[in-house]
Protein backbone atom coordinates (compact mmCIF):
# COMPACT_ATOMS: atom_id res chain seq x y z
CA UNK A 1 0.00 0.00 0.00
CA UNK A 2 1.59 3.26 -1.11
CA UNK A 3 1.32 6.52 0.81
CA UNK A 4 0.83 10.06 -0.48
CA UNK A 5 3.29 12.59 0.86
CA UNK A 6 5.21 15.75 0.12
CA UNK A 7 8.80 16.80 0.87
CA UNK A 8 9.72 19.29 3.58
CA UNK A 9 13.02 21.03 4.39
CA UNK A 10 14.29 20.51 7.95
CA UNK A 11 16.47 22.84 9.98
CA UNK A 12 19.78 21.05 9.34
CA UNK A 13 19.36 21.47 5.59
CA UNK A 14 18.26 17.89 4.89
CA UNK A 15 14.81 17.02 3.61
CA UNK A 16 12.12 14.73 4.93
CA UNK A 17 8.61 13.78 3.90
CA UNK A 18 5.31 14.65 5.55
CA UNK A 19 2.80 11.82 5.44
CA UNK A 20 -0.66 12.87 4.29
CA UNK A 21 -2.06 9.67 5.81
CA UNK A 22 -0.76 10.32 9.32
CA UNK A 23 -0.35 14.09 9.10
CA UNK A 24 3.20 13.78 10.45
CA UNK A 25 6.75 14.17 9.12
CA UNK A 26 8.96 11.09 8.81
CA UNK A 27 11.72 12.90 10.70
CA UNK A 28 12.11 15.75 13.14
CA UNK A 29 11.66 19.18 11.60
CA UNK A 30 14.74 20.19 13.63
CA UNK A 31 16.86 18.03 11.31
CA UNK A 32 16.19 14.77 9.47
CA UNK A 33 19.78 13.58 9.25
CA UNK A 34 20.65 15.00 12.68
CA UNK A 35 17.83 13.00 14.29
CA UNK A 36 18.61 9.76 12.43
CA UNK A 37 22.31 9.98 13.22
CA UNK A 38 21.79 10.74 16.91
CA UNK A 39 19.10 8.19 17.74
CA UNK A 40 19.72 5.25 15.42
CA UNK A 41 23.41 5.46 14.53
CA UNK A 42 24.99 6.93 17.68
CA UNK A 43 22.77 5.06 20.17
CA UNK A 44 22.06 1.98 18.07
CA UNK A 45 24.65 0.95 15.51
CA UNK A 46 27.61 2.50 17.31
CA UNK A 47 26.66 0.87 20.61
CA UNK A 48 27.67 -2.44 18.99
CA UNK A 49 31.37 -3.16 19.22
CA UNK A 50 33.20 -2.25 15.98
CA UNK A 51 35.08 -5.54 16.45
CA UNK A 52 31.90 -7.50 15.66
CA UNK A 53 32.36 -9.02 12.20
CA UNK A 54 28.64 -8.93 11.42
CA UNK A 55 25.88 -6.65 12.72
CA UNK A 56 22.25 -7.69 12.37
CA UNK A 57 19.76 -4.82 12.39
CA UNK A 58 15.97 -4.79 12.08
CA UNK A 59 14.09 -1.57 11.40
CA UNK A 60 10.43 -0.97 12.07
CA UNK A 61 9.52 1.59 9.43
CA UNK A 62 11.86 1.78 6.44
CA UNK A 63 10.27 5.09 5.40
CA UNK A 64 12.67 7.08 3.25
CA UNK A 65 15.48 4.61 3.98
CA UNK A 66 17.63 7.27 5.62
CA UNK A 67 18.43 5.10 8.67
CA UNK A 68 19.46 2.29 6.34
CA UNK A 69 21.71 4.50 4.22
CA UNK A 70 23.38 6.05 7.27
CA UNK A 71 23.94 2.58 8.75
CA UNK A 72 25.69 1.49 5.57
CA UNK A 73 27.80 4.63 5.55
CA UNK A 74 28.77 4.54 9.23
CA UNK A 75 29.28 0.83 9.92
CA UNK A 76 32.77 -0.10 11.01
CA UNK A 77 35.29 -0.74 8.24
CA UNK A 78 34.95 -4.26 6.80
CA UNK A 79 31.99 -4.94 9.09
CA UNK A 80 29.26 -6.98 7.45
CA UNK A 81 25.74 -5.64 7.80
CA UNK A 82 22.60 -7.74 7.55
CA UNK A 83 19.61 -5.40 7.58
CA UNK A 84 15.93 -6.30 7.58
CA UNK A 85 13.08 -3.83 7.63
CA UNK A 86 9.31 -3.75 7.47
CA UNK A 87 7.23 -1.05 5.81
CA UNK A 88 3.46 -1.17 5.38
CA UNK A 89 3.27 2.04 3.35
CA UNK A 90 6.27 2.05 1.00
CA UNK A 91 7.49 5.16 -0.74
CA UNK A 92 8.43 5.06 -4.40
CA UNK A 93 11.98 5.77 -5.51
CA UNK A 94 10.93 9.07 -7.22
CA UNK A 95 9.48 10.23 -3.88
CA UNK A 96 12.76 9.46 -2.12
CA UNK A 97 14.89 10.78 -4.97
CA UNK A 98 13.18 14.18 -4.57
CA UNK A 99 14.75 14.47 -1.10
CA UNK A 100 18.25 14.99 -2.58
CA UNK A 101 19.95 12.62 -0.17
CA UNK A 102 22.74 12.26 -2.74
CA UNK A 103 23.96 15.64 -1.42
CA UNK A 104 24.41 14.21 2.10
CA UNK A 105 25.38 10.56 1.59
CA UNK A 106 28.37 8.77 0.13
CA UNK A 107 27.89 7.53 -3.43
CA UNK A 108 27.82 3.91 -2.29
CA UNK A 109 25.22 4.55 0.45
CA UNK A 110 23.02 6.46 -1.98
CA UNK A 111 23.24 3.73 -4.60
CA UNK A 112 22.34 1.18 -1.94
CA UNK A 113 19.33 3.28 -0.99
CA UNK A 114 18.18 3.29 -4.62
CA UNK A 115 18.72 -0.45 -4.97
CA UNK A 116 16.59 -1.20 -1.91
CA UNK A 117 13.71 1.06 -2.92
CA UNK A 118 13.67 -0.33 -6.45
CA UNK A 119 14.46 -3.92 -5.50
CA UNK A 120 12.13 -6.83 -4.68
CA UNK A 121 10.68 -7.60 -1.28
CA UNK A 122 11.08 -10.82 0.74
CA UNK A 123 14.43 -11.65 -0.82
CA UNK A 124 18.00 -10.54 -0.01
CA UNK A 125 19.23 -7.51 -1.92
CA UNK A 126 23.03 -7.57 -1.95
CA UNK A 127 23.83 -3.89 -2.22
CA UNK A 128 27.57 -4.45 -1.66
CA UNK A 129 29.74 -7.48 -0.92
CA UNK A 130 29.39 -6.69 2.79
CA UNK A 131 25.79 -5.47 3.00
CA UNK A 132 22.54 -7.35 2.40
CA UNK A 133 19.02 -6.04 2.92
CA UNK A 134 15.63 -7.73 3.09
CA UNK A 135 12.52 -5.56 3.05
CA UNK A 136 9.08 -6.79 4.08
CA UNK A 137 6.15 -4.82 2.68
CA UNK A 138 3.62 -5.67 5.36
CA UNK A 139 2.65 -4.73 8.91
CA UNK A 140 4.96 -5.73 11.73
CA UNK A 141 2.04 -7.30 13.62
CA UNK A 142 1.65 -9.94 10.88
CA UNK A 143 5.26 -11.02 10.40
CA UNK A 144 7.78 -13.18 12.20
CA UNK A 145 10.79 -11.12 13.18
CA UNK A 146 14.31 -12.33 12.39
CA UNK A 147 16.34 -13.72 15.28
CA UNK A 148 19.75 -13.01 16.86
CA UNK A 149 19.46 -9.27 16.25
CA UNK A 150 22.04 -6.85 17.57
CA UNK A 151 19.90 -3.73 17.17
CA UNK A 152 16.29 -2.80 16.49
CA UNK A 153 15.52 0.68 15.14
CA UNK A 154 11.91 1.36 16.12
CA UNK A 155 10.93 4.25 13.87
CA UNK A 156 7.18 3.94 13.43
CA UNK A 157 4.94 7.00 13.63
CA UNK A 158 4.25 7.83 17.27
CA UNK A 159 2.04 5.72 19.56
CA UNK A 160 -0.77 8.28 19.45
CA UNK A 161 -0.92 8.12 15.65
CA UNK A 162 -0.12 4.47 14.93
CA UNK A 163 -0.83 2.40 18.03
CA UNK A 164 -0.53 -1.15 16.70
CA UNK A 165 3.28 -1.35 16.28
CA UNK A 166 3.73 -0.12 19.86
CA UNK A 167 1.56 -2.87 21.36
CA UNK A 168 2.85 -5.28 23.98
CA UNK A 169 2.83 -8.33 21.62
CA UNK A 170 5.00 -6.49 19.07
CA UNK A 171 7.41 -5.19 21.70
CA UNK A 172 7.65 -8.67 23.25
CA UNK A 173 8.49 -10.07 19.80
CA UNK A 174 11.24 -7.44 19.54
CA UNK A 175 12.64 -8.48 22.92
CA UNK A 176 12.69 -12.14 21.91
CA UNK A 177 14.33 -11.35 18.55
CA UNK A 178 17.32 -9.58 20.15
CA UNK A 179 20.50 -11.25 21.35
CA UNK A 180 21.31 -10.86 25.07
CA UNK A 181 22.70 -7.34 25.30
CA UNK A 182 20.83 -6.34 22.15
CA UNK A 183 19.64 -2.76 21.81
CA UNK A 184 16.21 -1.31 20.98
CA UNK A 185 16.12 2.40 20.21
CA UNK A 186 13.38 4.91 19.49
CA UNK A 187 12.51 8.59 19.61
CA UNK A 188 9.44 8.12 21.82
CA UNK A 189 9.52 8.50 25.61
CA UNK A 190 5.82 7.98 26.23
CA UNK A 191 5.20 6.90 29.83
CA UNK A 192 3.01 3.95 28.85
CA UNK A 193 5.72 2.78 26.45
CA UNK A 194 8.39 2.89 29.17
CA UNK A 195 6.20 0.86 31.52
CA UNK A 196 5.48 -1.66 28.78
CA UNK A 197 9.16 -2.09 27.94
CA UNK A 198 10.13 -2.57 31.59
CA UNK A 199 7.34 -5.10 32.06
CA UNK A 200 8.63 -7.15 29.14
CA UNK A 201 12.13 -7.25 30.62
CA UNK A 202 14.04 -4.43 28.93
CA UNK A 203 16.51 -2.36 30.91
CA UNK A 204 15.77 1.28 30.07
CA UNK A 205 18.57 3.74 29.51
CA UNK A 206 17.01 7.15 29.00
CA UNK A 207 19.32 9.37 26.96
CA UNK A 208 19.24 13.10 26.22
CA UNK A 209 17.27 13.63 23.04
CA UNK A 210 18.34 15.11 19.70
CA UNK A 211 17.56 18.78 18.94
CA UNK A 212 13.91 19.49 19.70
CA UNK A 213 13.48 16.53 22.09
CA UNK A 214 14.37 16.35 25.77
CA UNK A 215 14.89 12.57 25.88
CA UNK A 216 14.97 9.35 23.86
CA UNK A 217 14.85 5.65 24.80
CA UNK A 218 17.69 3.17 24.49
CA UNK A 219 16.45 -0.16 25.86
CA UNK A 220 18.68 -3.18 26.40
CA UNK A 221 17.80 -6.85 26.57
CA UNK A 222 19.32 -7.86 29.87
CA UNK A 223 22.27 -10.21 29.62
CA UNK A 224 25.41 -8.47 28.40
CA UNK A 225 26.52 -4.90 28.91
CA UNK A 226 26.16 -2.34 26.15
CA UNK A 227 29.38 -0.74 24.99
CA UNK A 228 29.71 2.97 25.50
CA UNK A 229 29.03 5.35 28.36
CA UNK A 230 25.31 5.08 29.12
CA UNK A 231 23.54 5.77 32.40
CA UNK A 232 20.78 3.52 33.69
CA UNK A 233 17.58 5.36 34.39
CA UNK A 234 16.41 5.06 37.98
CA UNK A 235 13.51 2.65 38.21
CA UNK A 236 10.33 4.52 39.00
Amino acid sequence: MSITSHPILTQDGSKSIKSDRFGLPYHSEFGAITESMYIYIDHGLKAVSPKEKTVRIFEMGLGTGLNLALSIQHRAEHQHLHYECVEAYPLSWPQVQALDYDQHLSASAYQALKAVHEGPSETPIHVTEEVSVIKHLTQIETMKLPSDLDVIYFDAFGPNSQAEPWSKPVLKACFEALKPGGIWVTFSVQGALKRRLRGIGFELRIQPGPPGKREMIQAVKQGNKVSGDVSLEAQK
